[in-house]
């Protein structure tokens, strides 16, 4: 990978981990504050499915993004460390927007 494709999917990564959090977040606050939207359903499943829906798509893009790491020309020890400094700020970032989020 070039510098400049690198760079952009870092931002495209970054930017789908904000909305994953934004979904997880909405699913939570509708669980505690049920909207009028939801009366024709039990708000707890819709909340429910959001979170669901985020979780999911917030998997989908790490897996996305550890398979554009492994693209990269490192030694695997260095590999293994970047995996796994990606994993921990991926779930951190969602953990800290979606507790922002939902108070």
């Amino acid at each position: 990978m070039r510098g400049e494709e690198w760079g952009k999917g870092v931002f495209e990564n970054l930017r789908n981990l904000a909305i994953c959090a934004l979904i997880i977040a909405a699913g939570l606050f509708e669980m505690d504050h049920p909207s009028g939207i939801a009366q024709w359903t039990e708000s707890r499943f819709l909340g429910w499915g959001m979170v669901a829906i985020g979780v999911g798509l917030t998997l989908l893009n790490l897996i996305m993004g550890l398979s554009k790491l492994s693209k990269l020309a490192f030694p695997r020890s260095s590999m293994a460390l970047l995996c796994l400094i990606y994993i921990i700020a991926s779930l951190r970032l969602v953990v800290v927007i979606t507790t922002y989020r939902s108070t």
